[in-house]
């Protein structure tokens, strides 16, 4: 009755503040429970943030969150949801590779005391992505884009569980795919492979190692996931 009470307010308010406010931030969707399982919820920005989406996984006491978004106000949306809908703080998100759109957000958690982690490969490729894409990108979306480099702390270069909220996952440390190293999370048959996976949304090929790529789906084939949450698209079963 709570969850549903909130989500009704939510929508109201949603829909107030998208009349006055900026386009740019129209279109923004969020997904209660993926696939009947209602720990599991997703953000998915609008259009200007490239349909971007990012999780949260709901444990007893607190929320893990999946990447970051690619716009900082993308990011506080993100989080006010998340927290809103289930009525709990989010206290860890996990970045799964060097992309914009998975760590673009990092530093606007943090000031919500929330700890951002990825991977030692992942870190280390982050500086020269942010450099790159913030060329490309800073003055299209100036101020909604981060200035100083928004880098994720790291839990270290091997596949190992990661707990926060009463909940924990296994983060998998892989290789090169769309980007030059990946975290793929686990929990319970769910699997969060960012951009190495697409659904219904073309995969931004740019810096792809294709052979490597290959391998990484291969490796997420071997988790045998029972549902599969993309960093674009809608989720699904294995199918996906």
């Amino acid at each position: 009755m709570h969850r549903r009470a909130v989500i009704m307010g939510l929508l109201a308010v949603l829909s107030v503040s998208c009349a006055s406010s900026s386009p740019r931030l129209m279109g923004a969707q969020v997904t209660l429970a993926s696939h009947a399982d209602a720990r599991v919820g997703t953000y998915v920005s609008s259009p200007w943030g490239f349909s971007t989406s990012s999780y949260w996984i709901e444990g007893p006491t607190g929320l893990i969150l999946v990447d970051t978004q690619f716009l900082p106000s993308a990011a506080e949306e993100f989080v006010t949801w998340a927290e809103a809908v289930t009525g709990k703080k989010a206290e860890l998100a996990i970045v799964l590779h060097a992309n914009p759109d998975k760590f673009n957000g990092t530093d606007v958690l943090r000031k919500r005391g929330i700890r951002v982690v990825t991977s030692d490969q992942v870190r280390a490729s982050i500086p020269a992505i942010h450099e790159k894409r913030t060329r490309a990108f800073a003055a299209r979306y100036a101020p909604d884009y981060p200035e100083a480099l928004p880098l994720p702390d790291s839990f270290g270069g091997q596949t190992t569980e990661l707990s926060a909220g009463g909940v924990t996952v296994k983060a998998h440390v892989l290789g090169a795919g769309c980007s030059e190293a990946h975290v793929v999370v686990e929990f319970d048959g769910h699997v969060f492979p960012g951009d190495l996976v697409a659904n219904d949304a073309h995969s931004w090929l740019e810096i792809g190692r294709t052979e490597a790529w290959l391998q990484r789906l291969e490796e997420l084939t071997a988790l045998r996931p029972k549902w599969v949450h993309p960093g674009r698209g809608p989720s699904g079963d294995c199918l996906v």
